[in-house]
């Protein structure tokens, strides 16, 4: 267990990444092209549940309007 927590506390910080992708400021688009920053704006959703953030491309382009559950959440 204190193995665990010392890697734990020592690993780097995701909480900035998208949890679908897994970058910070790129996204696979629909067309299978990557798109940096640079291209446009990159929009952010946060799951509703959970409170991951994801790229709002690579999740479909939710309404954020409305309230959003990532998919691990509706499992």
């Amino acid at each position: 267990m204190e193995i665990a927590l010392t890697l734990l506390h020592q690993s780097d910080d995701l909480s900035e990444l998208c949890h679908y992708c897994g970058e910070a400021e790129t996204f696979e688009d629909t067309g299978g092209e990557t798109e940096t920053f640079e291209d446009s704006e990159v929009l952010w959703i946060a799951c509703d549940y959970c409170g991951r953030w994801f790229h709002l491309k690579c999740v479909g382009n939710p309404s954020t309007e409305k309230e959003y559950k990532c998919v691990s959440c509706n499992k």
